[in-house]
């Protein structure tokens, strides 16, 4: 904002003192045009003095370091916290929560011990990402159709096709994405309060609920193999929450 009243300054200082030749009309556009670049600017990008909280809930996953280093890496704070410790309150003092991936126990037969997830899934207002059990269990409480592939799995490198635009796409190259999936399940189907952003030959791979800041990825964005680019849809998606703290 600053730089946009110092703009207006010029054009006031101008306005006042120039004689509108020619090139002083080429240097009034000019001017024109920074207060347009810089509004644009200051519109798409948050505040890089912001820092925002993160809370991952740790579903037995064993990938649990490697995404706690990447939210991290964007210079981020990152708290992990155990699925068996988690209560649905916590969310509240976080900007955001990540659902983490699981290798333990399916959403099929869980004991209860995913609850508190289901719980914040429904009734909170933090964003959440929830990455493939996390996924599952975010299409699972809207009423989406799954399939299982057991004991056939779902692994290794995956191409995905792009259905809709969204900002959580920012930056992806000719619109295709490559990621790296482990999985068992996949959804079929997606119920009619999530709308599918994209696809596999598997199944829905990218969820976005209709009315709240929440997403879902059945593949795992923090793992990086060979070309896979999974991982920038997770840097955009924090991107969104530090734009949403900043308002």
């Amino acid at each position: 904002m600053s730089f946009v009243c110092s703009v207006f300054a010029h054009i006031f200082h101008i306005s006042r003192f120039a004689n509108f030749t020619l090139q002083s009309c080429n240097t009034f556009l000019y001017v024109v045009c920074c207060i347009i670049i810089a509004n644009k600017n200051e519109n798409k990008n948050p505040p890089s003095g912001v820092q925002i909280n993160i809370l991952i809930v740790n579903n037995f996953s064993q990938h649990i370091d490697e995404l706690e280093k990447t939210v991290k890496e964007q210079g981020e704070n990152a708290e992990t916290i155990h699925c068996t410790d988690f209560k649905a309150r916590d969310a509240e003092n976080f900007d955001a929560v990540i659902l983490s991936g699981g290798s333990f126990l399916s959403i099929r037969k869980d004991y209860g011990i995913y609850d508190e997830q289901r719980e914040i899934i429904k009734n909170s207002n933090t964003p959440i990402l929830a990455i493939c059990l996390g996924f599952q269990l975010l299409c699972e409480e809207y009423k989406s159709e799954m399939t299982t592939y057991y004991p056939n799995k779902i692994k290794g490198c995956v191409d995905i096709e792009l259905l809709e635009n969204d900002s959580l796409f920012t930056g992806i190259k000719n619109q295709k994405l490559n990621v790296v999936e482990a999985h068992y399940h996949a959804v079929t189907k997606t119920g009619n309060r999530l709308k599918t952003l994209a696809k596999s030959e598997h199944g829905t791979e990218v969820v976005k609920h209709k009315e709240k800041q929440i997403y879902g990825f059945q593949f795992h964005p923090e793992l990086k193999i060979e070309n896979s680019n999974g991982h920038l849809l997770l840097r955009n998606f924090l991107q969104q929450i530090k734009k949403i703290k900043a308002q």
